[in-house]
């Protein structure tokens, strides 16, 4: 894949440019959708397909992750991982583990749920609908992290992770 490099404008009405070049590469047309992900500092635009599985969790009704976080514990993150198998294996996971301070049983009321995750196919479809689909059933933001992504500085995570 080729890195394009632009700078776009954003108007005052809040509305982003998007330089020519990357439309073209993205094969955008006038009036198609795309998502913005807001990852740290770095601002991701996909082009989204209306048919594809990420856009059915996307637009499933947000007030599901706006309630307050359930009371879990790393047994009921599991549970619930095994529970949702056939459901979670539609995008593309092999292994699915639970690490991070559910698993060593520190979480707080505000603690993220931390999802080590092993996929066939690490699309980006299927890494941001399997985000959406977990932070939707455990009403909690979840860090979704790639076992083949995982840096060396993180080896720990193996050790720790209870796998569903």
């Amino acid at each position: 894949m080729t890195e394009i490099i632009e700078i776009g404008t954003i108007s005052s009405r809040g509305q982003i440019a998007i330089p020519a070049d990357m439309r073209r590469n993205l094969d955008l047309k006038e009036g198609e959708k795309v998502i913005f992900i807001l990852n740290g500092d770095r601002l991701i635009i996909k082009k989204v397909s209306l048919r594809s599985k990420m856009w059915e969790e996307i637009k499933m009704p947000l007030k599901e992750t706006q309630k307050k976080p359930r009371k879990l514990s790393s047994k009921e993150i599991v549970a619930t991982l095994n529970k949702h198998k056939d459901e979670i294996a539609r995008f593309g996971v092999v292994k699915i583990g639970l690490f991070g301070s559910f698993a060593k049983g520190k979480q707080n009321e505000k603690s993220d749920v931390d999802i080590l995750v092993e996929l066939d196919n690490s699309s980006f479809d299927n890494y941001m609908g399997l985000k959406l689909f977990l932070e939707r059933l455990f009403k909690r933001k979840v860090d979704l992290v790639v076992k083949k992504n995982l840096k060396p500085a993180f080896a720990h995570v193996r050790k720790e992770v209870i796998y569903a």
